[in-house]
């Protein structure tokens, strides 16, 4: 007896997302947080009027 196709899809899915999560997770922390110069902080008071 085979599992119909929509709970082998559902099952993939949920270790895909945690999977695709835990990757994002090490990529932001190689990358670290972006540095801001003043030109940047300008502009972003610029745009929050």
């Amino acid at each position: 007896m085979s599992l119909p196709e929509t709970s082998s899809a559902q099952a993939a899915a949920g270790i895909e997302i945690p999977a695709l999560r835990h990757r994002l997770l090490v990529r932001q922390r190689q990358v670290g947080k972006p540095a801001f110069t003043d030109t940047d902080r300008w502009h972003r008071k610029l745009l929050k009027r």
